[in-house]
């Protein structure tokens, strides 16, 4: 089949098959083509519908925004209210698309929204106690597990549709109500108080069910939580990479409050902060933020995977793509991370004394491990 760029919609209507490039909104708002762009909505959905890897539908692509578009939509949002409905061209508004994008955003787009004051700038911390602004960094590795730009206003609209059975705030049906049920259900046990559903800890909290989950990425914090028999949620996000036990401790002080529970979860914020404060000032004892440029200069370079060591004045770097991990040295060849997720971790910079071959070695709290080795220039 051989379609054609048309000169006009005189063109599309003498018989030849268009792409919709140049015509823009034309054929979008043309009541003579509605029939065509029902029947791709419509095919579409129930060609895949049964499908559990679907998560949206697509109302197509580079064709402006008009009347046919809003139909397809309507018609989608009737026949499976399980799913989402996503188009980008033309600016559409919420009667037309679930979702906001833009396609292919140039740089000056970039740094024109990373510039409106409005939005948090993520922090670091370091064993030295100093909280400092970082650059913004968009990790593309953790992307598909879930990733969004979003405010505490757009989640807690999103925990109004999860109380509401699935209706939006303003009462429009995103989910089903039994789908989503299904969700909030307890599917794999964690511990005797805990089990994980579909995207939700599921937590019984001394007779109170709690459903939360929280998620970061590097210098931020955001923690959803949901109380069902107070038709309470709660929304925190934090512009720190030490936030974590905070959020946890809002969540918790949350339940005591509604439910007249002594207040326990603030104390037991400050007993946690207190033993982390104490433990890195330990570590501090035992380690200098200066390295020897000498005895550190076979160790740098690049290895493999994406890690590159660098010497910066009399600081040494361990870098991977938007992680920069400052490295304290606690002995010949063994350094204590500074900052970022491997606060505290250790780190050893080795040269084989028989192959010359220098490696890069760390144990991550998960139990993974990191083994890299220099690559040859």
């Amino acid at each position: 089949m051989e379609f054609t760029r048309c000169g006009g919609k005189k063109d599309c209507k003498d018989g030849k098959r268009c792409l919709t490039h140049n015509l823009w909104d034309d054929l979008s708002n043309d009541p003579l083509w509605l029939h065509a762009y029902m029947e791709r909505a419509t095919r579409l959905v129930l060609r895949d519908k049964n499908h559990p890897s679907v998560l949206l539908w697509s109302l197509g692509n580079e064709s402006g925004c008009g009347t046919n578009h809003n139909a397809m939509a309507a018609w989608m949002r009737a026949n499976d209210p399980t799913r989402f409905v996503h188009y980008e061209s033309g600016r559409p508004g919420p009667e037309v698309s679930d979702v906001y994008s833009e396609m292919y955003p140039d740089l000056g787009r970039i740094k024109q929204v990373l510039a409106n004051p409005n939005h948090a700038s993520p922090h670091d911390y370091n064993l030295y106690g100093e909280v400092s602004p970082t650059d913004f960094h968009e990790d593309g590795s953790i992307t598909p597990a879930g990733g969004a730009y979003a405010s505490a206003l757009d989640l807690a609209r999103f925990l109004i549709t999860q109380m509401n059975g699935g209706l939006s705030p303003e009462g429009r049906r995103v989910v089903s109500a039994e789908n989503l049920a299904e969700t909030h259900r307890p599917q794999t046990r964690i511990t005797d108080d805990l089990s994980y559903g579909m995207g939700w800890y599921i937590e019984d909290n001394r007779g109170v069910e709690l459903l939360w989950h929280d998620g970061n990425v590097f210098g931020f914090k955001a923690s959803l939580a949901m109380i069902p028999a107070t038709d309470l949620g709660l929304v925190v996000l934090s512009n720190s990479i030490m936030s974590i036990t905070f959020n946890d401790s809002v969540q918790y002080r949350l339940v005591e409050l509604l439910f007249d529970r002594p207040p326990e979860a603030e104390a037991a914020y400050d007993r946690r902060w207190d033993a982390f404060k104490k433990a890195i000032a330990e570590i501090r004892a035992t380690v200098s933020p200066a390295v020897d440029p000498v005895e550190v200069a076979p160790f740098l370079g690049q290895y493999t995977g994406c890690w590159q060591v660098e010497l910066r004045d009399d600081r040494l770097y361990a870098v991977c793509g938007p992680y920069e991990w400052h490295l304290l040295q606690a002995g010949p060849e063994e350094f204590v991370v500074n900052n970022g997720y491997g606060i505290g971790l250790e780190l050893y910079l080795k040269q084989d004394p028989e192959s010359g071959q220098v490696t890069m070695d760390f144990r991550l709290p998960t139990g993974e491990v990191g083994h890299y080795e220099l690559l040859a220039e």
